[in-house]
Protein backbone atom coordinates (compact mmCIF):
# COMPACT_ATOMS: atom_id res chain seq x y z
CA UNK A 1 0.00 0.00 0.00
CA UNK A 2 1.12 3.96 -1.04
CA UNK A 3 -0.25 6.82 0.08
CA UNK A 4 -2.33 8.74 -2.36
CA UNK A 5 0.66 11.55 -2.67
CA UNK A 6 3.06 9.01 -4.09
CA UNK A 7 0.70 7.57 -6.60
CA UNK A 8 1.99 10.30 -9.41
CA UNK A 9 5.63 9.21 -9.26
CA UNK A 10 4.44 5.46 -9.05
CA UNK A 11 2.02 5.50 -11.97
CA UNK A 12 2.95 8.43 -14.32
CA UNK A 13 1.75 8.59 -17.67
CA UNK A 14 4.29 8.67 -20.89
CA UNK A 15 1.80 10.42 -23.33
CA UNK A 16 1.46 13.47 -20.20
CA UNK A 17 4.44 15.41 -21.27
CA UNK A 18 3.34 15.66 -24.99
CA UNK A 19 -0.17 16.35 -24.35
CA UNK A 20 0.66 19.37 -21.90
CA UNK A 21 2.96 20.69 -24.24
CA UNK A 22 0.22 19.99 -27.07
CA UNK A 23 -2.63 20.73 -25.35
CA UNK A 24 -1.86 23.53 -22.51
CA UNK A 25 -5.68 23.32 -21.36
CA UNK A 26 -4.80 19.55 -20.67
CA UNK A 27 -1.47 21.31 -17.96
CA UNK A 28 -3.72 24.08 -16.49
CA UNK A 29 -6.04 21.52 -15.61
CA UNK A 30 -3.44 19.26 -13.85
CA UNK A 31 -2.65 22.55 -12.13
CA UNK A 32 -5.90 23.58 -10.73
CA UNK A 33 -5.45 19.69 -9.76
CA UNK A 34 -2.49 20.24 -7.58
CA UNK A 35 -4.27 23.95 -6.31
CA UNK A 36 -7.18 22.52 -5.20
CA UNK A 37 -5.33 19.99 -2.97
CA UNK A 38 -6.00 16.63 -4.99
CA UNK A 39 -3.10 14.22 -3.16
CA UNK A 40 -3.16 12.21 -6.75
CA UNK A 41 -4.00 13.82 -10.22
CA UNK A 42 -3.61 12.42 -13.23
CA UNK A 43 -5.03 12.45 -17.23
CA UNK A 44 -6.54 9.39 -18.17
CA UNK A 45 -4.64 7.94 -21.63
CA UNK A 46 -4.16 9.87 -24.33
CA UNK A 47 -5.52 13.44 -22.48
CA UNK A 48 -9.19 12.75 -22.89
CA UNK A 49 -9.82 12.78 -19.13
CA UNK A 50 -8.03 14.71 -16.06
CA UNK A 51 -8.94 13.06 -12.87
CA UNK A 52 -7.96 14.18 -8.87
CA UNK A 53 -8.40 11.84 -5.65
CA UNK A 54 -9.18 13.84 -3.49
CA UNK A 55 -9.29 13.44 0.71
CA UNK A 56 -12.11 15.91 1.06
CA UNK A 57 -14.51 17.05 -1.73
CA UNK A 58 -13.22 20.59 -3.30
CA UNK A 59 -15.58 23.51 -2.19
CA UNK A 60 -15.17 25.85 -4.98
CA UNK A 61 -13.60 24.46 -8.46
CA UNK A 62 -13.93 27.41 -10.96
CA UNK A 63 -13.84 25.69 -13.19
CA UNK A 64 -14.58 26.97 -16.92
CA UNK A 65 -17.70 26.59 -18.66
CA UNK A 66 -16.91 24.15 -21.12
CA UNK A 67 -15.50 21.23 -18.91
CA UNK A 68 -17.39 18.58 -17.90
CA UNK A 69 -17.44 17.98 -13.88
CA UNK A 70 -18.44 14.82 -11.77
CA UNK A 71 -17.64 14.89 -8.13
CA UNK A 72 -18.85 11.70 -6.40
CA UNK A 73 -17.63 10.44 -3.48
CA UNK A 74 -15.84 7.01 -3.26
Amino acid sequence: NHPLEEWRSLASNMMEEYATVRYPVIGAALKRMEELGAPHFAMSGSGATVFGLFRECPQKTNWPTDHRTWLMQL
